[in-house]
């Protein structure tokens, strides 16, 4: 769901209250710090949980050392434990396309961000060095013990590994980038880059708000049937709405129409080729119920037939990327 004031830090307060009768070493938590974005009450969040001054209300939120630190402060304060195993630097300090864009125009050139709902001044965002330095200086205090990218480009990889190895710090291990039947770009230049600098691909939107779950009636008449089940894309029409467009329903119906002549399900099909790819270290899962949780738990493990997965293929070329480049897909 589209975060709010209300709801800003809910999931770390939750998973905080869960773990303190849990054993800490057996777990792995991950969480983010948010990029540059028009959102001041993330800001006024961290303070208030730290205990901290109101911020200069021309502040903005960005990967600035200073404001990676309070972050990993609030988050620790929150999740009531001394470190963090994955902390993610969630989308890039620099004007670059996100969220179903991928052309490089020219007023990203000039340094303005491509995001709603943020700031258009004229910025070309943070140096590489001083985030990085940022990142070192909780790695060095034992706050974080890994850190990760979210929603990077080959070139942002690429700078990010090599700046982390003229400073002589750990590398980013992983990137948590959008990848699913719908959106296979990651497949590319990133892939490559990623593949030398031995990051890990952490997908999500997997199943595209459920999209490919066949959850909306996709697969049946081509187009959301209104409130069949509860869900993101019923709650929210807005958000994410690349995952919903037109053409991202149309190649679900393909999928989902595929998936059950070889005696799968939408969800196995979907989630069991994003688990299985090489590069995926983990797959990022969302539900609605505790049945969805169980399904996607199964289907994670599923592995496909060479059949399947040469259906797949065929599928992906007839209909590639339907998430990206068309109206509305660079939406949050």
């Amino acid at each position: 769901m589209p975060v709010g004031k209300e709801t800003a830090g809910a999931t770390e307060r939750i998973i905080g209250e869960w773990m303190q009768d849990k054993d800490r070493a057996s777990l792995v938590i991950a969480t983010k710090v948010a990029g540059p974005s028009s959102r001041p009450f993330l800001l006024q969040q961290r303070e208030i949980e730290l205990h901290g001054p109101a911020p200069d209300p021309s502040e903005q939120l960005c990967h600035s050392p200073a404001q990676l630190a309070r972050a990993c402060d609030a988050s620790l304060s929150r999740l009531r434990t001394t470190y963090i195993d994955l902390y993610q630097l969630h989308w890039p300090d620099r004007p670059t396309p996100l969220w179903g864009a991928s052309v490089f125009t020219q007023a990203l050139a000039k340094g303005v961000y491509s995001m709603r709902a943020v700031d258009t001044a004229p910025s070309q965002g943070r140096p590489f060095e001083e985030i990085c330095s940022g990142v070192k200086a909780l790695l060095d205090a034992g706050k974080i013990r890994a850190w990760g990218l979210s929603n990077e480009t080959a070139y942002g990889v690429t700078m990010f590994c090599e700046t982390a190895r003229r400073l002589g710090m750990a590398l980013p291990v992983s990137v948590q980038n959008d990848f699913s039947l719908l959106d296979r770009r990651f497949e590319t230049e990133t892939l490559e880059a990623c593949h030398h600098y031995g990051v890990a691909l952490l997908p999500y939107g997997p199943l595209c708000g459920g999209t490919l779950a066949d959850k909306y009636g996709a697969s049946r008449d081509g187009h959301k049937t209104a409130k069949l089940q509860l869900g993101r894309h019923v709650e929210f029409a807005d958000f994410q709405a690349r995952y919903h467009a037109p053409p991202s329903l149309q190649a679900s119906r393909r999928y989902a129409d595929a998936a059950r002549k070889h005696g799968l399900t939408p969800v196995e099909l979907a989630l069991g080729w994003c688990a299985s790819r090489w590069y995926v270290a983990s797959t990022i899962i969302g539900c609605t119920t505790v049945e969805h949780l169980r399904e996607d738990f199964a289907a994670c493990g599923k592995r496909l037939s060479a059949e399947v997965e040469a259906l797949v293929e065929g599928i992906h070329r007839a209909n590639k990327n339907p998430n990206a480049d068309h109206e509305g897909a660079a939406l949050l």
